[in-house]
């Protein structure tokens, strides 16, 4: 079996080569992100609790990212079927959910109004904005959070 590898040029890390297996298709535009079609998930840490998102189109775009639970345990958020079909996934095991993280003034913080849901199975990903009351700047408390898994999955 042939393993198809993409070498891009990003600011963040430089030249990095990424594998198919490595890559995730994003496929719904994300707002102010419309080129944005393929990331990488690359670990930020050795604990494994953040990843980068590094774009592979446009190479030039990365987010940092966390599993909310993590932080936020009362986190909950419920997929539609509509954005359950677009990921193609057939279970709520199939998806794990991700927030992305701010950095301002020495404070980090997850947007719990837009989590950012992929599909382990298919390799399919895209934002959700939820209804409801979510904030956008939700802090991140290093000091309560649990260093449990990082593996909650979606509703």
């Amino acid at each position: 079996m042939t393993l198809t590898m993409h070498t891009i040029e990003t600011q963040r890390f430089g030249t990095i080569d990424i594998g198919a297996e490595e890559t995730i298709r994003v496929v719904e535009p994300m707002p102010g992100f419309d080129e944005l079609e393929m990331v990488a998930l690359i670990p930020a840490d050795e604990a494994g609790i953040f990843v980068w998102f590094q774009s592979a189109t446009p190479p030039d775009v990365a987010f940092l990212a966390v599993n909310p639970f993590l932080f936020h345990p009362g986190y909950d958020i419920e997929l539609g079927n509509d954005a359950m079909e677009l990921l193609e996934a057939e279970r709520s095991d199939d998806v794990v959910v991700y927030t992305f993280v701010t950095i301002r003034d020495s404070e980090a913080t997850a947007n719990l109004a837009a989590p950012f849901i992929v599909n382990t199975r298919t390799r399919r990903a895209m934002q959700v904005i939820l209804d409801g009351d979510w904030p956008m700047r939700a802090p991140l408390d290093f000091r309560t959070s649990p260093a449990g898994t990082s593996d909650e999955r979606a509703s």
